[in-house]
C-alpha cells in the first residue's frame, strides 16, 4: 500500500503519513488494552508528527485535497504496522528476532510475486537497480527489522514505532551531506520537536518498588 502511494503523493507528505505509525500503534494498544492512555506518549506523538511536517514540508496544496486514494492507501499502510506490531507483541513473545525478520520478509516477497502479473516490469533490470533493491531490502529493511522486532517485545508498539519520526531527519542529514541541500530554520525546529516527540513516546516511567515488610 505504501509502495503504491507514495507513487502519487511524493516523499514529502509520504514522510508525515509514515510518521503516524507510532500513533496508530498506541492507538491500537490502548484500544486492545496492553498500553495504559500515558499522557507522554500521546504528546510525544503528536510533537513527532509535528516535527516532520516542519522537517519535510509540503511539496504542494494539491498533495493534501487531489490525491486522496493514495493517501487513504499511506494511512492503510501505517494502520497496519499498527495492527503488526501489536499482534506481535501480544502473540510472538519467545521467537528469535531474526526468524520474525526472516520470514516476515520471506512471506512478504512469495504474497507479492502474484502481483507481477497486474503490474509487469516495464524496464530492462540492471545490476544498479538490483543492488538497489538488494540495499534497500537487505540492509535498510531486513537488518533494521532485526531490531525492530526486540524492540516490540521489550518496549511495545508505540515506542518501537517512533523511529518512523526519525526518516525524514537522516533524509535531511544525507541530504545535506552529499547532494548540498539547504538547512533551514524551519527544519532545525523540526528536528527539535522530533527529538522530544521520540524521547517523550519512548518515556518508560521508573517502577517504584514497594518497601520490603519486616
Amino acid at each position: 500500500m505504501f509502495a503504491l502511494a507514495i507513487k502519487d503523493i511524493g516523499a514529502s507528505l509520504g514522510s508525515i503519513i509514515n510518521a503516524t505509525s507510532p500513533l496508530f500503534g498506541l492507538i491500537i494498544a490502548i484500544a486492545i488494552g496492553d498500553e495504559s492512555p500515558r499522557w507522554q506518549r500521546i504528546l510525544g506523538s503528536a510533537l513527532g508528527i509535528t516535527g516532520v511536517v516542519a522537517l519535510v514540508g509540503i511539496d504542494s496544496p494539491t498533495n493534501a485535497t487531489g490525491h486522496l486514494p493514495a493517501i487513504l492507501l499511506g494511512l492503510g499502510a501505517t494502520i497496519s504496522y499498527g495492527i503488526a506490531s501489536n499482534y506481535t507483541r501480544r502473540y510472538v513473545r519467545n521467537a528469535p528476532a531474526l526468524g520474525m525478520a526472516t520470514y516476515s520478509q520471506t512471506f512478504a516477497t512469495i504474497m507479492m510475486i502474484p502481483l507481477l502479473w497486474y503490474n509487469p516490469v516495464s524496464a530492462p533490470v540492471t545490476l544498479n537497480a538490483v543492488l538497489a533493491v538488494i540495499a534497500l531490502g537487505a540492509l535498510s529493511t531486513g537488518l533494521a527489522y532485526l531490531l525492530f522486532f526486540r524492540l516490540v517485545v521489550d518496549v511495545g508498539p508505540a515506542a518501537s514505532l517512533a523511529v518512523t519520526f526519525l526518516i525524514p531527519l537522516g533524509a535531511m542529514t544525507w541530504g545535506a551531506l552529499f547532494l548540498a541541500e539547504t538547512i533551514t530554520i524551519t527544519m532545525i525546529i523540526g528536528c527539535i520537536l522530533v527529538f522530544i516527540g521520540t524521547l517523550l513516546t519512548v518515556y518508560q516511567p521508573a517502577i517504584r518498588l514497594a518497601p520490603l515488610e519486616h
